[in-house]
C-alpha cells in the first residue's frame, strides 16, 4: 500500500504486534470523505504502531476514492 522505503524508523520504538484501531465516533462513514480520512488516520496509525514515521508525507499523495453513490 505505501512504499516503504519512504519510512523512517523511529529509534527506541520496538517491535510492532498490531494496531488497536478504532473508527471517529464524530466521523459520519456513510459519506466516503469522512471514510476515506478515517482510512488515512487508520493508517497513519498502523504506521506509528510499527514504529515508522513519514506515512503522514506519503499518504498525501494518495489520490483518494471517487464519492459513492447520491454524494
Amino acid at each position: 500500500m505505501l512504499d516503504s522505503a519512504a519510512l523512517t524508523a523511529i529509534r527506541g520504538a520496538g517491535t510492532s504486534h498490531g494496531a488497536h484501531l478504532l473508527a471517529d465516533p464524530a466521523r459520519d462513514l456513510a459519506d466516503p470523505a469522512q471514510r476515506w480520512t478515517q482510512v488515512l488516520q487508520g493508517i497513519e496509525q498502523i504506521a506509528l504502531d510499527g514504529g515508522v514515521t513519514g506515512a503522514e508525507r506519503l499518504l498525501q499523495h494518495l489520490p483518494a476514492p471517487p464519492p459513492g453513490p447520491g454524494r
